[in-house]
């Protein structure tokens, strides 16, 4: 328990200047987006936004909206659960009971188990690679296709510990990467397949994987259900990022997004979504810090103008334009005693304060007065809490525990 409160302690989460940015919400009342759950979003070569809803499809390039659905396209199945943007700009489209479709513009074309070796129709994640192949995971395996034939990997044909393959990425070599359900991960190098499991006591976190991201240096990082967000720095030394001892808000994250600059974004289930900076700076995005109008996040991707899109689970699709470089503070740590905490707690500052907010780790501002230099937190649940003060030399920023 010390040491958990150690970690929590070392690292810094911080918190951006709101009123710098730029968010802006579309939804079934505001646009024609044909749901307000947004499971899944890409982004093609023209800057054009693929949407994938619970009741269809929809593209945005800015200025207009164009939707594909059962009604006024070929798909036989409006749940989207999976996109994939090819080389070419086409686009490959998973749903979650009429199969693959790939979509170049002008054509449609369907794989579903009636006309093609797809093992299932519910297909949960795409891919493509350098040679024009396409990986496709469903819920009832692994699936090649080379534009003539189709194979498949199993439980019962292969290593993998579970059929229902949740993410799957491409690092622009040889190397494709799936994440699974209950099944952990599988490196497929070619068509060879070696699988990283908790069965297998390869080390890894968590047996589930909804998201994979690869950072400029080749690093994989995992967005896990139950492990937070974790990387494999190389040889299987997994580093987890999770509450214990990060600015993760919760042990648990549904997607990851990995921008130019090795920024990290992730989205968690109902906890908004965090920003990680090198080297170790959190910023933490909710409904009561921020402009998100959801904290149920599914998808997190930019686009070419820097613009974040999020796709939430019942507010729809929400753009952010990020603070201007130089607008966030920077932060000095300070001492606090005791820590952890059960009544009153005591801020180590000779300078003046010239105001003092404590934040939950959810990143609501709570109400504690401060007398001198004596914080009365005697109220406050028992929790993680953030203490931000400004003097008139600096910001200054800590964590506290209260037992």
């Amino acid at each position: 328990m010390k040491l958990s409160f150690l970690f929590v302690f070392i690292f810094c989460l911080s918190f951006t200047l709101k009123a710098q940015e730029i968010w802006t919400v579309y939804n079934e009342q505001n646009s024609i987006l044909p749901n307000n759950t947004v499971r899944v979003l890409a982004i093609d070569q023209l800057n054009r936004k693929w949407i994938g809803t619970d009741y269809g499809l929809a593209m945005f390039n800015d200025t207009i909206w164009t939707v594909y659905n059962i009604q006024n396209s070929p798909l036989t199945d409006n749940t989207i659960r999976s996109l994939h943007i090819a080389a070419d700009n086409s686009v490959w489209v998973g749903t979650m009971s009429g199969g693959l479709y790939h979509f170049d513009g002008s054509n449609w074309t369907n794989y579903n188990k009636n006309n093609s070796g797809i093992p299932d129709n519910y297909v949960r994640s795409i891919t493509t690679d350098s040679q024009g192949r396409k990986w496709v995971g469903t819920v009832e395996g692994l699936a090649l296709y080379d534009d003539i034939n189709w194979r498949v990997w199993t439980t019962f044909n292969s290593d993998l510990f579970s059929n229902n393959i949740s993410t799957l990425i491409y690092d622009g070599a040889n190397r494709v990467t799936a994440g699974s359900v209950n099944g952990g991960i599988a490196v497929m190098i070619d068509t060879q397949m070696t699988v990283y499991c908790r069965n297998n006591s390869s080390g890894i976190p968590d047996n589930s994987v909804l998201q994979i991201a690869i950072d400029s240096s080749g690093h994989y990082w995992f967005a896990s259900p139950a492990a937070g967000v974790f990387v494999d720095w190389g040889n299987l030394n997994w580093q987890i990022y999770n509450q214990a001892n990060s600015g993760m808000p919760v042990s648990a994250s549904t997607c990851i997004f990995i921008d130019e600059n090795d920024v990290q974004f992730i989205g968690t289930e109902q906890n908004g979504f965090v920003k990680r900076s090198m080297p170790d700076n959190w910023e933490y995005y909710t409904v009561a810090n921020s402009g998100l109008a959801d904290n149920g996040i599914h998808a997190l991707i930019k686009d070419k103008n820097g613009l974040l899109w999020i796709g939430t689970h019942q507010s729809g699709l929400q753009s952010l334009k990020m603070a201007p470089t130089g607008t966030v503070p920077t932060f000095e740590t300070f001492g606090l005693y005791p820590n952890p905490v059960s009544d009153l707690l005591f801020i180590d500052s000779k300078e003046f304060i010239k105001s003092v907010k404590v934040f939950n780790i959810n990143g609501s501002l709570c109400l504690v007065e401060l007398i001198e230099n004596m914080l009365d937190v005697s109220k406050l649940p028992n929790g993680t809490y953030i203490i931000e003060l400004a003097t008139e030399n600096a910001y200054k920023r800590a964590f506290f525990v209260k037992i």
